[in-house]
């Protein structure tokens, strides 16, 4: 893959994952959280009550790594993680 690609890839699964980290938001609560500790790779994970949920990441394996992946499964399980 051409670092172009990458960067694109990159930015796809970064707006995936934002949009998918606002739905939780909504549906749950939690907290933006962007870890700066490498400058060559900053992320963002949503914290929620102890748990830090990588939305993006998940999006960036399904498209890169493994169409079986289901960005929409692994939203549903971090919910069931606080219903009554």
């Amino acid at each position: 893959m051409s670092p172009l690609e990458d960067k694109v890839l990159f930015t796809v699964s970064t707006m995936f994952g934002a949009f998918i980290r606002e739905l939780f938001k909504t549906e749950a609560g939690g907290e933006w959280f962007m870890d700066e500790s490498d400058p060559n790779a900053t992320f963002v994970v949503l914290n929620y009550e102890g748990r830090a949920y990588p939305f993006a990441s998940v999006c960036f394996e399904k498209i890169v790594n493994n169409s079986d992946i289901s960005a929409c499964r692994y939203f549903e399980l971090a919910l069931s993680n606080f219903e009554a």
